[in-house]
C-alpha cells in the first residue's frame, strides 16, 4: 500500500485541486484510497446516490450529465487526466447532483469521502483550489445559459468545442480532441438535437474548418485561427 501510495502521490500532485497541498496532507489523504477501473458506458456514479468518494481522474474520460424534464440528456461538464469530480455530494454531506459515466475506459482514484471531508477542514490550500475550481465551473455554466439564449446553435457548439480544448493536444493549426465523441454526445453538450450538430458539422465540413471521423468519434479542428474567429462572434 505504501508503494501505491507513493505512485499516487506523485500523478496527484499534477492535479490542480492538490497542487499547493502540503505533502503530509495530500498523503493523509490518499492513504485509503483505491483505484477504479471502468469500461466505456459504465457508470461510476448516477443521480440520487450517496457520495462515498471523491475521484481523481487519472486516465480516460468522464462524463457528467442530467436529464431534463424533455428526458434530453443534458452534458454538464467533462473531466479528464487529473481532474477532481464528485466533491460536491462529499463535501456537504448530500446526494449526487448528476451522473458520472466513462466516456472511454478509464482509470479512477477513489477517496473516501471521510477523509476528504477531514483534510479539507485541516487544510486552507485545498479549500482555496476547491474555491478556484468552483468558480471556474460556475462561470462556464452561467455562459453556458446566457449562450443558450443569445447565441445560435452554430455558435454555441464552436463555443463549447473550444473549451472541451483542455482535453487535447494543440499543435500549430490542426487540433484533435483527445476525447471520442459521438455527434449524439456533442448534441449532448448542448441539450440540441443530433440532427442540428450534424447540420453544424456539415457546414464546417464544407468550409474546410473541421473534420470528424464518425466511425472514430474523431473531431479535428483544421484551421485554428478561423474556428476561434468564428466561436467569438
Amino acid at each position: 500500500m505504501a508503494n501505491s501510495t507513493a505512485s499516487w502521490i506523485a500523478q496527484a500532485s499534477a492535479a490542480p485541486a492538490f497542487g499547493g497541498l502540503a505533502p503530509d496532507d495530500l498523503a493523509r489523504l490518499l492513504a485509503p484510497a483505491t483505484t477504479l477501473q471502468l469500461p466505456r458506458a459504465r457508470a461510476v456514479f448516477t443521480r440520487g446516490e450517496p457520495a462515498s468518494s471523491v475521484y481523481l481522474v487519472l486516465s480516460g474520460t468522464v462524463c457528467i450529465s442530467t436529464l431534463a424534464v424533455s428526458g434530453k440528456r443534458i452534458t454538464v461538464e467533462i473531466f479528464q487526466c487529473y481532474d477532481l469530480f464528485g466533491e460536491i455530494a462529499a463535501i456537504d454531506g448530500g446526494v449526487r447532483t448528476a451522473d458520472a459515466t466513462a466516456m472511454e475506459p478509464v482509470q479512477l482514484l477513489g477517496m473516501p469521502a471521510t477523509t476528504f471531508r477531514s483534510v479539507l477542514a485541516d487544510s486552507a490550500p485545498l479549500a482555496n483550489a476547491l474555491l478556484r475550481l468552483a468558480t471556474a465551473r460556475l462561470r462556464h455554466t452561467y455562459a453556458l445559459l446566457e449562450d443558450a439564449s443569445l447565441r445560435s446553435v452554430e455558435l454555441r457548439l464552436a463555443k463549447q468545442v473550444l473549451y472541451l480544448l483542455k482535453l487535447g493536444t494543440i499543435g500549430e493549426v490542426r487540433v484533435r480532441l483527445q476525447a471520442r465523441m459521438h455527434q449524439d454526445e456533442l448534441a449532448d453538450l448542448l441539450g440540441i438535437t443530433t440532427r442540428s450538430v450534424i447540420n453544424v458539422l456539415n457546414k464546417w465540413r464544407a468550409e474546410a474548418l473541421v473534420s470528424f471521423d464518425g466511425r472514430m468519434a474523431q473531431l479535428t479542428i483544421l484551421d485554428m485561427g478561423r474556428f476561434r474567429e468564428l466561436a467569438q462572434q
